[in-house]
């Protein structure tokens, strides 16, 4: 994730419905089309030793404009989706009710990836899109007569839809607990290796029993015999090359104590699965020292697998 300036989007989004500006820059982030994202915000607002004291309903986050751009920049799809009880958002149960955050309601997370779309489905012509997050207020919007302004008081949120090559691997999607106690998500779009290693314990048994009248040996009898194993199924996953701020989000996964995974074919996929990364250390690799680099994570299912005795 990187940061542009709003009059670096190019496309109209500046003057689009009347504009949507985002005075603290715009938080960019490439997602691919069965990506499933999420986004925290800490939604209170500050009304302390402000030059003009809000109105009195601006509590928080009061909804999300969510805008679809084609390639060419044109404006697609314009939806509102309420931060309201009955969305899964809140403290407010109607729009503009006013009612101040607190306890869980001081951060609202909210759905943000193409596989995770907010509003409907993403529109197969989308390239990108901007997830808006909006306080009440007297601009009102032509078509759906919503009291909510476009000047986001919060960073605008832009996601570039990267459309896969046909000859790419299976994509798996990493997901981790980052230092501040959310969601953080990354894909990696090359190679992904499955390995079983299994620990068993064996014990000999004679093919053969003294203690009958007559020492027969069957064929089919088994010698050494397993009374317990332990199954542990570990994969090594490549990234993509990266640029420094992409790197720079995966270092806190190497960090985390809560990493999950989804696969998106096979016997796990579109499941988030927790999981253990094995890898023990991590270097830092930047594009002056490395140019083009990949990451490598070895990591385990956290629930082993579970196997019969022989």
């Amino acid at each position: 994730m990187w940061t542009i300036s709003d009059t670096e989007t190019g496309d109209n989004l500046l003057t689009d419905n009347g504009g949507y500006s985002s005075p603290g820059g715009i938080d960019v982030q490439n997602v691919y089309l069965n990506d499933q994202c999420t986004k925290s915000f800490w939604q209170t607002v500050n009304r302390q030793g402000t030059p003009a004291v809000p109105n009195s309903n601006v509590r928080g986050i009061e909804g999300f404009w969510v805008l679809q751009y084609a390639k060419n920049g044109t404006i697609l799809q314009t939806n509102w989706l309420s931060n309201v009880q009955a969305n899964g958002g809140g403290p407010n149960i109607t729009l503009g009710q006013g009612q101040i955050p607190s306890g869980n309601f001081n951060v609202i997370t909210v759905a943000t990836g193409p596989a995770n779309f907010p509003i409907g489905q993403l529109l197969s012509t989308t390239d990108h899109y901007y997830i808006i997050p909006a306080a009440w207020g007297c601009v009102v919007d032509p078509q759906g007569q919503i009291d909510a302004m476009q000047d986001a008081a919060w960073r605008i949120q832009r996601y570039n839809v990267i459309n896969e090559p046909c000859n790419d691997y299976d994509h798996i999607q990493f997901a981790w607990m980052n230092s501040e106690g959310f969601r953080d998500q990354f894909t990696f779009t090359k190679k992904n290796e499955k390995k079983i290693n299994t620990k068993r314990n064996n014990f000999l048994k004679d093919v053969g029993d003294f203690n009958q009248t007559t020492y027969d040996v069957n064929k089919q009898s088994r010698g050494f015999t397993t009374y317990s194993q332990q199954i542990r199924e570990v994969w090594s996953a490549m990234s993509g090359y990266m640029n420094d701020k992409e790197a720079e989000l995966l270092e806190s996964m190497f960090k985390s104590p809560s990493v999950m995974v989804r696969f998106s074919a096979g016997e796990y996929a579109n499941t988030w699965i927790p999981i253990n990364v094995i890898s023990s250390s991590y270097t830092q690799k930047t594009y002056r020292k490395d140019r083009l680099f990949q990451y490598t994570v070895d990591y385990k299912l956290a629930s082993n697998i579970k196997s019969q005795r022989g």
